[in-house]
Order: structure tokens, then C-alpha cells, then sequence
């Protein structure tokens, strides 16, 4: 007998209640499923004022804008845009195109590739993950978000990306400093000065080990941001590196962990599939896809139209804004039998958590191998790890989800 998630209710759902009143940030935050399920219905493409753009909620819809770059780029304008360079600033691999967008995916991609990403398995990513599990080990209870999931995920980036002195509690707040403005749909000016001071503070810290790498570099992927796909003699400065390796930050330094917290909620209130787990680590893997798929880390990506074309019922023009709700695609009934079920037995596992195409995101592998590698050492140390009785489980966001604690007895 499996347990029930815990989720809000929301009257998004509700047919009286117009649709413009049913789509704003206090509902999608709370729990924006019920809104995907009308919006798929109702308005595949809804036209969402605050970001301004129009919402994709359905997979077939988001699937053709994936595989279609021609037809469908990075943001080159918009309030999207807008938001994206005031945080990051400029250019990003997110909002590029072109050779642009292929000179800076190799900066990033060497050390991320599936090849190099198990070679990270034993020198990166285990020891962090061993590390951290004897500490809570020691512990007869704990919240795996806080204590496990959360600095695994930001110690193995920050390793890998070269800052092993810089402390965890750093690296998290750098991540939730960037997103504090990725988050300000109204763009106001206050609403950015955390990831100001947050962008500033990361500009401060690298500034000499980037300063060190132009001349001498090593195997970090500070390194490779620096040097990969330029010739020699010809290093990338701070400036040209640092909107990437904002970006870098925000999408790969918490949401491994997230991702990982999903999969452990699932396992934990689906008990038969947990023990299941537990007898064959052959599954785990499955277990990650499928955590990944039901609650999407983060919940959408942008594209801009380049010509004119009709996605969803509605017409589009050059220069119009989509945000492909990934999180609501991977919940699309048309794709997936009962979506809203965690089933690591699902026939179909083929989600669009880490998006697809051409900004596919560059560390899908190494997020994979992150969340894999902490389940699998997790189950074997702890087999007896269960839910704390009465616990709660908040699960909260849309532009990034997940339970937000998991509190366990070890």
C-alpha cells in the first residue's frame, strides 16, 4: 500500500474561475499541476503577462519546439531576456545562438561529456558522496534535503568546477542568490539586488583563480571555461566567462540534489518500489529518470519564434516568447498513463527534464551520475531508512521544485 504525496490544493481547477485569475505566481508556486491539467485542455499555449510569453503546457507541443532550432531559438529579446542578462549578463550559453551559442557549449562541454563523466564517478563524485554519508550516519534522524541531497549536489560542482576552498554554505547561497532574480516576474528593481551582490560576490572570488588558469591551466572546468575551443594563447578573460558560469551555478549547483530528493520522495511513499530498490541497485537509475520526470527540477525553458507558425492552436510571429513548461509536459497524460504516479515500472521513461536539442542542458551526465551515485550508496548504508512518522513533506515552486524537506529515521 503505497502513501499519498502531500500536495496543496488549489483551486485552479476550478472551470468557473477564469483562466487569467487561475495562472499567477501564488498558485503555480503552491502547486501548478492542477493549472498544467486546465491549461493543456483549456489552452495548450496560454499567454502569461507577467513573463511575457506564452506558456506550452502540452509534450507534443514542447517536443516540436525542442527539435526545431531553425524555427525556434534562444531568447534574443522580450522580458525573458530582459531578466536573464540583468542577472547573468552577457552573452550566455542560454540565450545564444549560432556560433555564438557553439563557442560557449565548448567551453563548457569537455568536462561533461558521458566519456569524462565516468571518469568523474571515483575521483569526484563517490568520494563527496561517502564523505557526507558518514557524517549522517551518525545521526538517527535527519532531513536528506539539508543534510545530503542539497551538499552533495553543490560540493560535487564546486569540485569539479575547481573550488574546493570555497565552503558549501557559500556555493548554496550563491545559488540561491542567482535565482532570487531568475524569480522576479515583475522585474522591479529591488527584486534583483541579491543577485547583484551575489554576481559580484562570485566575480570577487574567482577573479584571481581565473587570473592563475589564463596561464596555467589545469583540469577543472574553470580551466576548460577558460581555454576550451580557443587556440593557444588566446584564453577567455573573467568577463567573457562569467554569465556562463552564473548560469553553470544556478542550473547545476542545487538542482542534482533537487532532482535526487524527488527520487527519494518517490521511493519513500511508493514502499514496494523502494524495497524493490533496495534488492536489485540495477534499478536506481530508473528511479532517478522517473524522480526527475514526476517533479520536474526545473520547471521550464525558453525559446523565441523566428518565423511565423502556428504551436498549440494559436498563430504565432517572429520575435513571440514561449516557455516550454517542461515540468507540465512530463506530466501530459497524452504521453504518460497515469502522470501523476511515481512508477519506476513505467513503459514509457523517455521525459524532457534536462530539455532536448540543441540547449540540451550540457550537464544532464554528470546531474545523472550525482544522483545516482547518492541513492545507491544511501540504500546500502541506510536499509532501513524510512519516512518520519507524521512528517510533512513540502513540495513548493514552478520555475524550480521540489520537497523542500525529507525528514527520515536512519
Amino acid at each position: 500500500m503505497s502513501l499519498a504525496p502531500v500536495a496543496a490544493v488549489s483551486s485552479a481547477s476550478d472551470p468557473d474561475r477564469p483562466l487569467a485569475e487561475a495562472v499567477n505566481e501564488h498558485d503555480l508556486t503552491r502547486d501548478p499541476y492542477p493549472i498544467f491539467d486546465r491549461l493543456r485542455q483549456e489552452a495548450p499555449l496560454h499567454w502569461y503577462e507577467p513573463l511575457g510569453a506564452y506558456l506550452v503546457t502540452r509534450w507534443e507541443d514542447c517536443e516540436r519546439v525542442l527539435l526545431h532550432p531553425e524555427r525556434f531559438t534562444g531568447l534574443e529579446g522580450g522580458l525573458g531576456r530582459a531578466r536573464g542578462d540583468r542577472v547573468f549578463g552577457t552573452p550566455t550559453i542560454l540565450a545564444s545562438n549560432g556560433e555564438l551559442h557553439r563557442g560557449l557549449r565548448r567551453a563548457v562541454d569537455g568536462p561533461l561529456r558521458p566519456r569524462v563523466v565516468r571518469d568523474h564517478l571515483e575521483s569526484v563524485i563517490r568520494p563527496v558522496v561517502k564523505r557526507r554519508l558518514e557524517r549522517l550516519l551518525e545521526r538517527a534522524s535527519a532531513d536528506l534535503v539539508a543534510e545530503y541531497f542539497e551538499p552533495i549536489s553543490v560540493r560535487c560542482l564546486g569540485d569539479l568546477l575547481g573550488l574546493q576552498e570555497i565552503d558549501d554554505d557559500t556555493l548554496r547561497d550563491w545559488f540561491a542568490g542567482m535565482v532570487s532574480g531568475l524569480t522576479n516576474e515583475s522585474l522591479a528593481e529591488a527584486g534583483f539586488a541579491r543577485s547583484d551582490a551575489t554576481r559580484a560576490d562570485i566575480a570577487r572570488v574567482v577573479a584571481p583563480m581565473v587570473e592563475r588558469l589564463r596561464g596555467e591551466p589545469d583540469d577543472t572546468a574553470l580551466s576548460h571555461m577558460i581555454h576550451g575551443g580557443r587556440d593557444a594563447g588566446d584564453p577567455r578573460t573573467l568577463e567573457e566567462i562569467l554569465p556562463t558560469l552564473a548560469v553553470y551555478i544556478t542550473g547545476g549547483m542545487q538542482e542534482p540534489g533537487h532532482g535526487c530528493a524527488s527520487a527519494m520522495y518517490g521511493l519513500l511513499v511508493e514502499p514496494e518500489q523502494l524495497q524493490r530498490v533496495r534488492e536489485d541497485p540495477a534499478l536506481v537509475l530508473r528511479a532517478v529518470e522517473e524522480g526527475i520526470r514526476w517533479i520536474s527540477p526545473i520547471g521550464h525553458t525558453e525559446r523565441q519564434v523566428v518565423e511565423e507558425t502556428e504551436l498549440g492552436g494559436v498563430r504565432l510571429q517572429p520575435g513571440d516568447a514561449v516557455y516550454l513548461m517542461l515540468s507540465a509536459a512530463n506530466r501530459d497524460p497524452a504521453q504518460f498513463a497515469d502522470p501523476e504516479r511515481f512508477d519506476i515500472d513505467r513503459e514509457n521513461r523517455r521525459h524532457i527534464a534536462f530539455g532536448g536539442g540543441m540547449h540540451v542542458c550540457a550537464g544532464n551526465a554528470f546531474g545523472r551520475a550525482i544522483m545516482r551515485v547518492a541513492l545507491e550508496e544511501l540504500l546500502v548504508a541506510a536499509p532501513d531508512l524510512r519516512l518520519e512518522p507524521g512528517a510533512e513533506i513540502p513540495v513548493t515552486g514552478w520555475h524550480f521544485r521540489s520537497p523542500r524537506r525529507l525528514p527520515v529515521l536512519l
